[in-house]
Protein backbone atom coordinates (compact mmCIF):
# COMPACT_ATOMS: atom_id res chain seq x y z
CA UNK A 1 0.00 0.00 0.00
CA UNK A 2 1.21 3.50 -0.68
CA UNK A 3 1.42 4.75 2.71
CA UNK A 4 3.82 2.12 3.53
CA UNK A 5 6.19 3.41 1.21
CA UNK A 6 7.63 5.50 3.73
CA UNK A 7 11.50 4.37 4.54
CA UNK A 8 11.15 4.81 8.00
CA UNK A 9 8.92 2.10 8.83
CA UNK A 10 9.88 -0.38 5.87
CA UNK A 11 13.71 -0.66 6.02
CA UNK A 12 15.04 1.68 9.03
CA UNK A 13 12.82 -0.09 11.89
CA UNK A 14 13.09 -3.98 12.55
CA UNK A 15 11.29 -3.26 15.88
CA UNK A 16 7.76 -4.56 17.69
CA UNK A 17 5.14 -4.80 16.83
CA UNK A 18 5.36 -8.60 15.32
CA UNK A 19 4.51 -8.05 11.39
CA UNK A 20 5.04 -10.05 8.29
CA UNK A 21 8.14 -7.60 7.21
CA UNK A 22 10.13 -9.26 10.21
CA UNK A 23 9.79 -13.17 9.13
CA UNK A 24 10.81 -12.12 5.94
CA UNK A 25 13.96 -10.15 7.01
CA UNK A 26 14.24 -13.05 9.26
CA UNK A 27 14.50 -15.64 6.85
CA UNK A 28 15.88 -13.20 3.81
CA UNK A 29 19.25 -12.47 6.34
CA UNK A 30 19.10 -16.71 6.84
CA UNK A 31 18.98 -17.71 3.13
CA UNK A 32 22.02 -14.56 2.23
CA UNK A 33 24.27 -16.39 5.38
CA UNK A 34 24.09 -20.02 4.25
CA UNK A 35 24.26 -19.27 0.40
CA UNK A 36 26.59 -16.65 0.04
CA UNK A 37 29.09 -17.68 3.17
CA UNK A 38 27.73 -20.80 3.98
CA UNK A 39 27.11 -20.17 7.04
CA UNK A 40 30.19 -19.20 7.96
CA UNK A 41 30.46 -15.67 10.30
CA UNK A 42 32.71 -13.44 11.10
CA UNK A 43 33.94 -11.73 13.98
CA UNK A 44 33.19 -7.70 14.04
CA UNK A 45 36.20 -6.83 15.48
CA UNK A 46 36.05 -3.30 14.32
CA UNK A 47 33.12 -2.17 16.89
CA UNK A 48 33.58 -5.26 19.42
CA UNK A 49 33.36 -3.53 22.48
CA UNK A 50 30.33 -1.55 21.22
CA UNK A 51 28.50 -4.90 19.77
CA UNK A 52 28.63 -5.74 23.49
CA UNK A 53 27.17 -3.08 24.94
CA UNK A 54 24.38 -3.32 21.94
CA UNK A 55 23.77 -6.48 22.78
CA UNK A 56 23.33 -6.42 26.24
CA UNK A 57 20.72 -3.38 26.06
CA UNK A 58 19.05 -6.09 23.42
CA UNK A 59 19.13 -9.06 25.80
CA UNK A 60 17.89 -6.66 28.87
CA UNK A 61 14.99 -5.00 27.05
CA UNK A 62 13.71 -8.86 26.16
CA UNK A 63 13.93 -9.63 29.75
CA UNK A 64 11.50 -6.76 30.67
CA UNK A 65 9.66 -7.42 28.58
CA UNK A 66 8.98 -11.25 29.59
CA UNK A 67 5.60 -10.56 31.35
CA UNK A 68 4.28 -9.27 27.74
CA UNK A 69 4.40 -12.52 25.29
CA UNK A 70 3.91 -10.30 21.76
CA UNK A 71 6.32 -7.53 22.95
CA UNK A 72 8.53 -10.48 24.53
CA UNK A 73 8.35 -12.57 21.11
CA UNK A 74 8.47 -9.44 18.81
CA UNK A 75 11.87 -8.11 20.09
CA UNK A 76 13.43 -11.77 20.45
CA UNK A 77 12.86 -11.46 16.21
CA UNK A 78 13.68 -8.00 15.88
CA UNK A 79 17.21 -7.88 17.41
CA UNK A 80 17.52 -11.29 16.10
CA UNK A 81 17.09 -9.48 12.88
CA UNK A 82 20.04 -7.34 14.04
CA UNK A 83 22.20 -9.16 14.84
CA UNK A 84 22.17 -11.45 11.53
CA UNK A 85 22.20 -8.09 9.45
CA UNK A 86 25.29 -7.29 11.16
CA UNK A 87 26.79 -10.88 11.00
CA UNK A 88 25.92 -10.76 6.98
CA UNK A 89 27.65 -6.91 6.81
CA UNK A 90 30.98 -8.26 8.69
CA UNK A 91 30.82 -11.03 6.03
CA UNK A 92 30.31 -8.82 3.24
CA UNK A 93 33.37 -6.77 4.38
CA UNK A 94 35.65 -9.16 5.22
CA UNK A 95 35.20 -11.23 1.64
CA UNK A 96 35.79 -7.71 -0.59
CA UNK A 97 38.56 -6.99 1.41
CA UNK A 98 40.03 -10.26 0.81
CA UNK A 99 39.21 -10.07 -3.07
CA UNK A 100 40.34 -6.86 -3.16
CA UNK A 101 43.39 -6.81 -1.03
CA UNK A 102 41.86 -3.48 0.04
CA UNK A 103 39.35 -2.48 3.12
CA UNK A 104 39.54 1.31 1.52
CA UNK A 105 37.39 -0.40 -1.77
CA UNK A 106 35.34 -3.25 0.57
CA UNK A 107 34.26 0.13 2.41
CA UNK A 108 33.47 2.29 -0.81
CA UNK A 109 31.30 -1.02 -2.41
CA UNK A 110 29.26 -1.75 0.64
CA UNK A 111 29.20 2.06 1.24
CA UNK A 112 27.47 2.18 -2.42
CA UNK A 113 23.77 1.03 -2.10
CA UNK A 114 23.60 3.69 1.17
CA UNK A 115 24.92 6.60 -1.62
CA UNK A 116 22.34 5.52 -4.07
CA UNK A 117 19.79 5.53 -2.03
CA UNK A 118 20.66 8.84 -0.19
CA UNK A 119 21.64 10.62 -3.94
CA UNK A 120 18.17 9.05 -5.28
CA UNK A 121 16.05 11.23 -2.47
CA UNK A 122 17.90 14.04 -3.21
CA UNK A 123 17.65 14.35 -6.84
CA UNK A 124 13.72 13.46 -6.71
CA UNK A 125 13.73 16.28 -4.18
CA UNK A 126 15.19 18.44 -6.67
CA UNK A 127 12.82 17.50 -9.68
CA UNK A 128 9.71 17.99 -7.02
CA UNK A 129 10.38 21.14 -6.42
CA UNK A 130 11.37 21.97 -10.10
CA UNK A 131 8.44 20.15 -11.82
CA UNK A 132 6.21 22.19 -8.85
CA UNK A 133 7.67 25.25 -9.00
CA UNK A 134 7.11 25.62 -12.71
CA UNK A 135 3.60 23.82 -12.60
CA UNK A 136 4.20 21.22 -14.59
CA UNK A 137 2.94 18.77 -11.56
CA UNK A 138 0.19 20.52 -9.55
CA UNK A 139 -0.49 19.56 -5.60
CA UNK A 140 -3.93 20.05 -5.84
CA UNK A 141 -5.26 17.61 -8.16
CA UNK A 142 -3.17 14.67 -6.50
CA UNK A 143 -5.21 14.21 -3.44
CA UNK A 144 -5.53 10.46 -4.63
CA UNK A 145 -2.03 9.66 -4.18
CA UNK A 146 -1.98 10.93 -0.43
CA UNK A 147 -0.30 9.07 2.25
CA UNK A 148 -2.68 9.39 5.03
CA UNK A 149 -1.84 10.55 8.72
CA UNK A 150 -1.89 7.65 10.54
CA UNK A 151 1.90 7.09 9.77
CA UNK A 152 3.23 9.54 12.58
CA UNK A 153 -0.25 10.32 14.37
CA UNK A 154 0.06 14.03 13.61
CA UNK A 155 -2.75 14.78 11.48
CA UNK A 156 -0.51 16.41 8.44
CA UNK A 157 -1.73 15.17 5.27
CA UNK A 158 1.38 13.66 2.61
CA UNK A 159 1.01 13.50 -1.07
CA UNK A 160 3.23 11.81 -3.26
CA UNK A 161 3.24 14.14 -6.44
CA UNK A 162 4.38 11.99 -9.46
CA UNK A 163 5.20 9.45 -7.12
CA UNK A 164 8.95 10.97 -6.92
CA UNK A 165 8.77 13.06 -3.45
CA UNK A 166 6.79 12.66 -0.89
CA UNK A 167 5.66 16.03 0.48
CA UNK A 168 3.65 17.78 3.55
CA UNK A 169 1.66 20.51 1.80
CA UNK A 170 2.87 23.29 4.00
CA UNK A 171 5.95 25.27 3.89
CA UNK A 172 8.37 27.00 6.59
CA UNK A 173 9.93 29.51 4.57
CA UNK A 174 8.63 32.74 3.14
CA UNK A 175 10.67 32.60 0.33
CA UNK A 176 9.29 29.18 -0.45
CA UNK A 177 6.36 29.98 0.26
CA UNK A 178 4.62 28.66 -3.16
CA UNK A 179 6.26 25.35 -2.50
CA UNK A 180 5.79 22.59 0.26
CA UNK A 181 7.81 20.44 1.97
CA UNK A 182 9.70 17.91 0.45
CA UNK A 183 10.69 14.69 2.56
CA UNK A 184 12.12 12.23 -0.09
CA UNK A 185 10.82 8.75 1.03
CA UNK A 186 10.68 9.66 4.60
CA UNK A 187 7.50 11.55 6.69
CA UNK A 188 9.66 14.16 8.60
CA UNK A 189 12.26 16.50 7.37
CA UNK A 190 14.51 15.50 10.71
CA UNK A 191 14.10 11.84 9.45
CA UNK A 192 14.98 12.50 5.59
CA UNK A 193 18.02 14.59 6.49
CA UNK A 194 19.30 12.28 9.49
CA UNK A 195 19.35 9.58 6.99
CA UNK A 196 20.84 11.02 4.31
CA UNK A 197 22.93 14.10 5.08
CA UNK A 198 26.17 11.46 6.55
CA UNK A 199 26.50 10.52 2.71
CA UNK A 200 27.24 14.01 1.74
CA UNK A 201 30.51 14.12 3.99
CA UNK A 202 30.89 10.21 2.69
CA UNK A 203 31.24 11.42 -0.71
CA UNK A 204 33.64 13.82 -0.07
CA UNK A 205 36.10 11.62 1.45
CA UNK A 206 36.55 9.78 -2.08
CA UNK A 207 39.59 11.19 -3.34
CA UNK A 208 38.43 9.40 -7.04
CA UNK A 209 35.28 11.91 -7.51
CA UNK A 210 36.37 15.54 -9.14
CA UNK A 211 36.33 18.18 -7.28
CA UNK A 212 33.70 19.52 -9.56
CA UNK A 213 31.26 17.09 -8.92
CA UNK A 214 31.88 17.57 -5.11
CA UNK A 215 30.86 20.86 -5.13
CA UNK A 216 27.48 20.42 -7.66
CA UNK A 217 26.90 17.44 -4.56
CA UNK A 218 27.00 20.24 -2.07
CA UNK A 219 25.05 22.41 -3.76
CA UNK A 220 22.10 19.63 -3.86
CA UNK A 221 22.12 18.72 -0.60
CA UNK A 222 22.14 22.90 0.86
CA UNK A 223 19.09 23.04 -1.41
CA UNK A 224 17.54 19.36 -0.09
CA UNK A 225 18.25 21.36 3.53
CA UNK A 226 15.79 24.58 2.17
CA UNK A 227 13.23 22.49 1.31
CA UNK A 228 12.79 20.38 3.63
CA UNK A 229 13.86 22.42 6.26
CA UNK A 230 14.27 20.41 8.99
CA UNK A 231 15.87 22.64 12.18
CA UNK A 232 17.69 20.23 13.90
CA UNK A 233 19.94 19.09 10.49
CA UNK A 234 19.96 22.99 9.96
CA UNK A 235 21.70 23.27 13.81
CA UNK A 236 23.75 20.27 13.24
CA UNK A 237 25.14 21.20 9.94
CA UNK A 238 26.16 24.51 11.74
CA UNK A 239 28.37 22.41 13.99
CA UNK A 240 29.72 19.59 11.88
CA UNK A 241 30.83 22.56 10.09
CA UNK A 242 32.44 24.37 12.69
CA UNK A 243 34.37 21.40 13.44
CA UNK A 244 35.82 20.97 10.30
CA UNK A 245 36.77 24.82 10.24
CA UNK A 246 38.77 24.18 13.75
CA UNK A 247 40.25 21.11 11.87
CA UNK A 248 41.83 23.08 9.10
CA UNK A 249 42.77 25.58 11.51
CA UNK A 250 44.71 23.45 13.76
CA UNK A 251 45.44 20.12 12.06
CA UNK A 252 46.13 21.02 8.40
CA UNK A 253 47.16 24.81 9.05
CA UNK A 254 45.57 26.19 5.95
CA UNK A 255 42.56 28.03 7.75
CA UNK A 256 43.57 31.41 5.74
CA UNK A 257 41.87 30.57 2.45
CA UNK A 258 39.02 28.80 3.98
CA UNK A 259 38.14 31.39 6.43
CA UNK A 260 38.09 33.89 3.57
CA UNK A 261 35.70 31.85 1.67
CA UNK A 262 33.53 30.93 4.40
CA UNK A 263 33.28 34.86 5.29
CA UNK A 264 32.20 35.31 1.87
CA UNK A 265 29.82 32.84 1.81
CA UNK A 266 28.33 34.13 4.70
CA UNK A 267 28.07 37.71 3.50
CA UNK A 268 26.29 36.77 0.49
CA UNK A 269 24.19 34.13 2.23
CA UNK A 270 23.17 36.13 5.01
CA UNK A 271 19.74 37.01 4.07
CA UNK A 272 18.55 33.18 4.15
CA UNK A 273 20.23 32.71 7.17
CA UNK A 274 18.90 35.43 9.29
CA UNK A 275 15.43 34.54 7.85
CA UNK A 276 15.94 30.61 8.30
CA UNK A 277 16.65 31.72 12.08
CA UNK A 278 13.88 34.08 12.32
CA UNK A 279 11.12 32.08 10.73
CA UNK A 280 12.27 28.64 11.94
CA UNK A 281 14.45 28.28 14.43
CA UNK A 282 13.70 31.26 16.75
CA UNK A 283 10.19 29.80 15.83
CA UNK A 284 11.23 26.55 16.99
CA UNK A 285 12.49 27.37 20.46
CA UNK A 286 9.96 30.66 21.72
CA UNK A 287 6.53 29.57 20.38
CA UNK A 288 6.32 25.97 18.83
CA UNK A 289 8.08 23.71 21.36
CA UNK A 290 6.63 20.79 20.41
CA UNK A 291 9.81 19.07 18.63
CA UNK A 292 12.03 20.45 21.80
CA UNK A 293 9.22 19.63 24.64
CA UNK A 294 9.57 15.90 22.55
CA UNK A 295 13.23 15.93 23.03
CA UNK A 296 13.18 17.24 26.21
CA UNK A 297 10.77 14.15 27.52
CA UNK A 298 13.34 11.91 26.28
CA UNK A 299 16.49 13.18 28.13
CA UNK A 300 14.19 13.49 31.07
CA UNK A 301 13.28 9.49 30.67
CA UNK A 302 16.87 8.26 29.94
CA UNK A 303 18.47 10.75 32.62
CA UNK A 304 16.36 9.99 35.17
CA UNK A 305 16.09 6.18 36.31
CA UNK A 306 13.81 5.70 39.07
CA UNK A 307 14.30 1.23 39.48
CA UNK A 308 17.02 -0.93 38.57
CA UNK A 309 14.82 -2.44 36.15
CA UNK A 310 12.71 -0.65 33.74
CA UNK A 311 11.38 -0.39 30.29
CA UNK A 312 14.77 0.17 28.31
CA UNK A 313 14.75 1.64 24.87
CA UNK A 314 11.12 -0.17 24.43
CA UNK A 315 9.37 2.61 25.28
CA UNK A 316 7.46 4.69 22.06
CA UNK A 317 7.37 8.06 21.94
CA UNK A 318 4.12 8.81 22.89
CA UNK A 319 4.38 6.55 26.59
CA UNK A 320 7.79 8.39 27.09
CA UNK A 321 5.36 11.93 26.50
CA UNK A 322 2.87 10.37 28.87
CA UNK A 323 5.52 9.38 31.78
CA UNK A 324 3.98 5.65 31.43
CA UNK A 325 7.01 3.93 32.00
CA UNK A 326 10.14 4.61 33.86
CA UNK A 327 13.43 3.44 31.83
CA UNK A 328 15.52 1.51 34.50
CA UNK A 329 19.14 2.32 35.98
CA UNK A 330 20.70 -1.01 33.87
CA UNK A 331 19.10 0.61 30.79
CA UNK A 332 20.30 3.83 31.98
CA UNK A 333 24.19 2.90 32.54
CA UNK A 334 24.72 0.97 28.93
CA UNK A 335 22.99 3.89 27.07
CA UNK A 336 25.35 6.15 28.25
CA UNK A 337 28.65 4.23 27.77
CA UNK A 338 27.03 3.90 24.64
CA UNK A 339 26.49 7.14 23.68
CA UNK A 340 30.68 8.12 25.31
CA UNK A 341 32.17 5.51 23.87
CA UNK A 342 30.86 6.06 20.26
CA UNK A 343 30.87 10.08 20.51
CA UNK A 344 34.98 9.65 21.57
CA UNK A 345 36.05 7.47 19.11
CA UNK A 346 33.50 9.69 16.34
CA UNK A 347 35.76 12.64 17.81
CA UNK A 348 39.32 10.67 17.47
CA UNK A 349 38.09 10.19 13.57
CA UNK A 350 37.39 13.60 13.01
CA UNK A 351 40.36 15.08 13.66
CA UNK A 352 42.80 12.24 12.45
CA UNK A 353 45.40 13.83 10.28
CA UNK A 354 44.30 11.21 7.08
CA UNK A 355 41.84 13.76 5.24
CA UNK A 356 39.82 10.46 4.45
CA UNK A 357 39.15 9.26 8.00
CA UNK A 358 38.55 13.17 8.95
CA UNK A 359 35.55 13.12 6.52
CA UNK A 360 34.27 9.94 7.14
CA UNK A 361 34.16 11.30 10.54
CA UNK A 362 32.29 14.14 10.24
CA UNK A 363 29.67 11.95 8.24
CA UNK A 364 29.25 9.75 11.96
CA UNK A 365 29.41 13.04 13.70
CA UNK A 366 26.57 14.55 12.04
CA UNK A 367 24.92 11.35 13.00
CA UNK A 368 25.96 10.96 16.87
CA UNK A 369 24.36 14.87 16.99
CA UNK A 370 21.20 14.60 14.91
CA UNK A 371 20.43 11.14 17.08
CA UNK A 372 20.13 12.52 19.96
CA UNK A 373 16.88 13.88 18.71
CA UNK A 374 15.50 10.18 18.54
CA UNK A 375 17.88 9.47 21.56
CA UNK A 376 16.74 5.84 22.53
CA UNK A 377 15.18 4.81 19.20
CA UNK A 378 18.55 4.49 17.23
CA UNK A 379 18.99 1.59 19.37
CA UNK A 380 16.77 -0.66 17.45
CA UNK A 381 17.95 0.72 13.58
CA UNK A 382 19.47 -1.14 11.16
CA UNK A 383 20.96 1.93 10.03
CA UNK A 384 22.70 2.03 13.42
CA UNK A 385 24.24 -1.16 12.38
CA UNK A 386 25.17 -0.57 8.89
CA UNK A 387 26.94 2.81 10.42
CA UNK A 388 28.95 0.99 13.02
CA UNK A 389 30.12 -2.16 10.90
CA UNK A 390 30.92 -0.20 7.06
CA UNK A 391 32.00 3.70 8.16
CA UNK A 392 32.74 3.12 11.88
CA UNK A 393 34.18 0.05 11.50
CA UNK A 394 36.54 1.53 8.65
CA UNK A 395 37.54 3.75 10.75
CA UNK A 396 38.75 1.82 13.65
CA UNK A 397 40.56 0.00 11.77
CA UNK A 398 42.64 2.40 9.47
CA UNK A 399 42.64 5.27 12.18
CA UNK A 400 46.36 4.98 12.49
CA UNK A 401 47.14 4.51 8.95
CA UNK A 402 48.93 7.03 7.13
CA UNK A 403 47.03 9.13 4.50
CA UNK A 404 48.96 7.32 1.43
CA UNK A 405 48.16 3.63 1.65
CA UNK A 406 44.60 4.34 2.41
CA UNK A 407 43.80 6.71 -1.07
CA UNK A 408 42.64 4.70 -4.12
CA UNK A 409 43.71 5.12 -7.31
CA UNK A 410 41.78 5.98 -10.09
CA UNK A 411 43.30 3.48 -12.19
CA UNK A 412 42.02 0.55 -9.29
CA UNK A 413 38.56 2.41 -9.03
CA UNK A 414 38.02 2.09 -12.19
CA UNK A 415 38.84 -2.01 -12.53
CA UNK A 416 35.72 -2.06 -10.28
CA UNK A 417 33.65 -0.96 -12.76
Amino acid sequence: MIENLSILPSLVFFDAPLKTRMFIIFIFLLLALQFRFGGKTHNIKQSKYIGIILLTIWILNILQQINIPLTFLSLILAYTNLILFAFYLSNCFSYYKRIYSSSAIAFRILLSPYIFYAIYNVSVIILSAILLGTKVISVSNLYEFSLGADNINTGAEYLFPAYLSIINNASRLSFLSGLPLFLGLSHEPHVLCFLIFPSLFFILSDNTVKRETKFIIIIMYISVLLLSISTTAALVLMIVFLVHLLYNFFIRKRGGRLLLFITALLIALSPIIRMIYEEIIQLKVTTERGSLDYSMDVFKYILTPNAIFGYGTVATPKEIIEGKYQIGLLSFILIIFFYIHFIFNVLRFVFSKNLMIHYIGLGLLYMALHMFKIAILIISYPYLIFMLIIPYGYCLENLHINSPALNLSREKQRSLG
